[in-house]
């Protein structure tokens, strides 16, 4: 009688392993801001957060928001005055379909996942002056850096810039001899360090080129369009 109370219980516990092993749980996905990124002038607008605001395989539907803001697209627009921290929040309910890290309840089937979850994650936009309007550009002190060229210089159309090695958050600008922003390539990749500029439909004159690396500026000359 005990050992058939024994092996009865043996089975019982083969069974409960077959069952919880052939229903095993989904990992919850995570949410994904997306990389922190640079604002070269108070109000300045750009766009944050990824594609699909989140890494990994989501089972549910999900409802997305951002603080501060309350914007609810995984791609949205903001335009900081000041550096701000954007937090994602992805909500999400568990259901009959699939057993979520996080949930309430058990991963077997006669006992599916109850409750939401809630992911999020946080991003940085820094906010500089460095693409504000350049006041008195002309008597501004040039800067030089034999890790970046700029060339060629004069030029009739197309410029490049050539670095060594490239920061993150690197930014090159561009202001016309009033100090006037005209151009702008922003959070530049690290991988890119060879960036092309078309200016054939610029008006003829001075301008100045200005590189900036984070909240420092890395090189400042002055280029002319002939």
């Amino acid at each position: 009688m005990k050992i058939l109370t024994h092996l009865s219980f043996s089975l019982y516990l083969i069974a409960a392993n077959i069952s919880t092993v052939s229903a095993q749980c989904v990992n919850a996905s995570s949410a994904n801001a997306g990389p922190d990124k640079t604002s070269l002038c108070p109000g300045n607008c750009l766009v944050i957060g990824t594609s699909s605001c989140k890494n990994g395989t989501m089972c549910s539907s999900a409802t997305y928001s951002w603080a501060p803001g309350g914007m609810t697209t995984c791609t949205p627009t903001v335009c900081p005055t000041v550096t701000t921290n954007y937090t994602l929040y992805i909500t999400y309910t568990c259901g009959s379909a699939c057993c979520l890290d996080g949930c309430n309840g058990q991963c077997v089937p006669a006992a599916p996942c109850q409750g939401t979850i809630i992911e999020q994650d946080v991003m940085k936009v820094t906010v500089t002056t460095a693409g504000c309007r350049l006041l008195n550009p002309e008597s501004t002190p040039l800067i030089e850096n034999t890790d970046i060229k700029v060339f060629p210089n004069p030029t009739s159309s197309n410029i490049s810039v050539q670095f060594t090695t490239i920061n993150v958050g690197t930014c090159i600008l561009l202001y016309d001899v009033n100090g006037k922003l005209v151009k702008e390539e922003s959070n530049i990749k690290e991988n890119n360090l060879k960036v092309d500029f078309d200016i054939s439909s610029f008006a003829k004159g001075i301008y100045f080129i200005k590189v900036v690396e984070g909240t420092n500026t890395a090189y400042f000359n002055k280029l002319v369009l002939q």
